[in-house]
């Protein structure tokens, strides 16, 4: 059985709320001439879509009689007369929404004929049902869905019944949206995966916390649902870590800022001696440690060097290693070759020990140190050496790193990267990427994915049809 991708339209396949935000914008400069504040104006506009989406649903067509009750509410609040010239100017403003343009999203043209040789895809969209058809025909995307379902309201009782009505299984299922309260939760509730791509412009209403984010795979784009689905599979050999900022989490802003104020630097001082200029020396081994807290110890004004030396223990001391990853790591093992690839400092592996007790020797399969080869990320030669020492091609490895230019420098290579942002949701895109067994998802992947020359071979998906309820 192939796997299922669910598909959002709205903000995930088009641009839509962009609309709705110029139709309020305008309303906004329409009161504003007339006398009324364009904030209240606005807000108003909010508060009646939140009262009345739960009594009439969805849909463009009540989006201007929407508008046409804030225009009345703002005439009520504040002893205006309503007038029926600029009801019609109102009712007119919020037509734009009725046949948008079509704007397809990053990657969704190109994305969405691979994802079709390996996955049943269906649409699954809520709002007016002859806009939504409307605007799927002009798309040109239809006739890459096996099925499209325009409902009411997006929820896991829907959910539940499009897996019925497919015969699918949660396991092999995932919902694709940018809506957490629309297209995550409720898939997570009814226990399929999900991928989340945020969109700046989603609508608040469709704002929510997300129930569980650790089952939640982040994506910046359409796009990259071939670096999570399409390139995962079992051609790829190793995984390579980052320390700072994937391994070890970071010392965040806020706690930088405690000790500036605490030592009373200005703003940026305490970052700039400790990761500027003099790391960046240190970390490819043009100066030694105690050349590196010397310079910590001038630059803030610290009487010697020892001093500098007991304020960075002291700094670090509530520094961790993220134990979810080593995990990980851990649960690698065996299966991937793993290494740890970090711009660090001399004798990193040694310190690590003594403050951890982690022995990155016995827990990688290859340790590459910055400081101790002379090169750092993202030059290409650090890339080449981790690979060469792993015995892999860059497509066959995996890289996660914090540094969005790490990163960047990575995939220019061929390597499959993961920008971390967040250590759960990175660790959960890795495992769909990997198909790993620690998890039920991972473990039916591997009974559809066949590697062959580091790509998938998936059989052709049969027929087509289309189901509007």
């Amino acid at each position: 059985m192939k796997p299922t991708l669910i598909i959002d339209a709205d903000d995930t396949l088009w641009e839509t709320e962009i609309y709705y935000e110029q139709c309020i914008a305008d309303f906004g400069t329409l009161m504003a001439e007339m006398g009324f504040d364009r904030e209240e104006a606005e807000r108003t506009v909010d508060e009646v879509e939140c009262e009345r989406v739960p009594l009439v649903g969805y849909g463009p067509h009540e989006f201007s009689r929407n508008l046409v009750l804030a225009y009345k509410r703002l005439c009520e609040r504040h002893g205006r007369v309503v007038t029926e010239d600029v009801v019609s100017a109102v009712w007119e403003m919020g037509q734009l929404v009725l046949a948008p343009p079509i704007v397809l999203l990053q990657g969704v043209a190109e994305t969405l004929p691979q994802l079709g040789e390996c996955f049943r895809l269906i649409l699954l969209t809520k709002g007016d049902r002859a806009v939504q058809e409307d605007k799927l025909e002009r798309s040109g995307l239809a006739h890459h869905f096996e099925g499209v379902h325009v409902v009411e309201e997006k929820d896991a009782q829907v959910l539940r019944g499009l897996m019925a009505d497919y015969g699918l299984q949660p396991e092999m299922t995932w919902m694709v949206g940018n809506s957490p309260r629309s297209d995550i939760n409720p898939a997570l509730e009814v226990g399929m995966g999900a991928v989340h791509i945020p969109h700046t412009n989603t609508w608040s209403f469709e704002q929510a916390t997300i129930a569980d984010s650790e089952r939640v795979a982040v994506l910046s784009s359409f796009a990259e649902l071939n670096d999570l689905f399409l390139e995962a599979n079992d051609g790829i050999k190793a995984v390579i870590f980052d320390w700072g900022g994937v391994v070890q989490p970071l010392p965040s802003e806020s706690y930088v800022r405690e000790w500036e104020e605490r030592l009373a630097l200005t703003p940026g001082v305490l970052s700039d001696a400790l990761w500027g200029a003099l790391w960046s020396q240190l970390e490819v081994g043009a100066i030694t440690n105690d050349e590196y807290i010397q310079g910590v110890a001038d630059r803030l004004g610290f009487p010697s060097a020892e001093a500098a030396d007991r304020f960075t223990d002291q700094f670090y001391a509530v520094v961790r290693i993220d134990p979810a990853v080593i995990a990980a790591v851990r649960a690698l093992r065996g299966r991937y070759k793993v290494a740890l690839l970090t711009n660090a400092w001399p004798g990193a592996d040694e310190v690590i020990w003594e403050k951890h007790r982690l022995d990155v020797h016995a827990e990688f399969d290859v340790y590459v140190n910055s400081a101790d080869v002379g090169l750092r990320k993202p030059d290409p030669a650090i890339y080449e050496l981790a690979l060469e020492r792993l015995d892999v091609e860059p497509q066959q490895a995996v890289f996660l790193d914090d540094s969005l230019r790490n990163v960047e420098g990575a995939r220019k290579m061929g390597i499959h990267a993961i920008h971390v942002t967040e250590r759960a949701s990175a660790l959960a895109e890795l495992e769909v990427l990997l198909q790993s067994a620690t998890r039920k998802l991972a473990d039916s992947m591997s009974h559809w994915m066949v590697a062959s020359h580091g790509s998938m071979q998936c059989s052709q998906l049969g027929g087509n049809q289309t189901e509007v309820v």
